[in-house]
């Protein structure tokens, strides 16, 4: 993948957490807080490398991230794996590495990320499937005995993410938008595409 500055990744970024949402230049441009001018270069070119793509509705245009092409893809999986964690929420990162073998995606939400250490619980989604299910509820329980926070579990199976995305359930949306995924970028991305032309037909 060739390089992205870092305000064409928070492009991205921006464009695929907040999928179900139509978004114009004036409005990318002021929620990264971007000139129209700055926005407008960046949505050119994302669009010229065919990780972004358009619709014109009247006058107006609007982006999303380009997931017909693999290059939008893979960028869209790239930036959802770009994490900023504060300390707590690193050693919480660290934890959950024990939970990769069971599941097929896992993030943070919530306070967790906001507040760190003063969050009241430690919100996990995890993806898995079916028949890992109980053994994920024993490896969150032996953590919960030496977590000082309660461990809030969201777990779902593949089926289930791609149901609650296509109905626009409200917490997964949260998630989405707000949460440091850490396994999985691309199962999430992946719903979203098959949502995406779901609403093409």
């Amino acid at each position: 993948m060739f390089s992205l500055t870092e305000n064409e990744i928070r492009t991205v970024n921006f464009l695929i957490r907040n999928w179900t949402e139509r978004h114009s230049i004036n409005s990318i441009s002021k929620k990264l807080n971007l000139s129209p001018m700055g926005g407008y270069k960046i949505l050119k070119k994302l669009e010229k490398q065919k990780i972004l793509t358009f619709e014109k509705i009247g006058q107006a245009i609007y982006y999303e991230v380009n997931l017909d092409e693999q290059i939008g893809q893979k960028t869209a999986e790239f930036v959802l794996s770009q994490n900023e964690l504060n300390s707590f929420a690193k050693v919480c990162s660290d934890e959950i590495k024990k939970f990769y073998e069971l599941c097929d995606c896992v993030a943070l939400f919530g306070s967790v990320l906001t507040k760190g250490i003063n969050a009241n619980d430690i919100d996990l989604f995890c993806v898995v499937k079916k028949e890992k299910y109980e053994d994920l509820r024993k490896k969150i329980r032996e953590w919960q005995k030496i977590s000082s926070k309660h461990i809030q579990l969201i777990v779902q199976t593949t089926e289930d993410l791609i149901k609650n995305l296509k109905n626009k359930d409200v917490v997964l949306l949260d998630i989405v938008r707000t949460g440091s995924f850490f396994l999985g970028q691309e199962i999430i991305v992946g719903g979203i595409k098959r949502c995406q032309l779901l609403k093409e037909k």
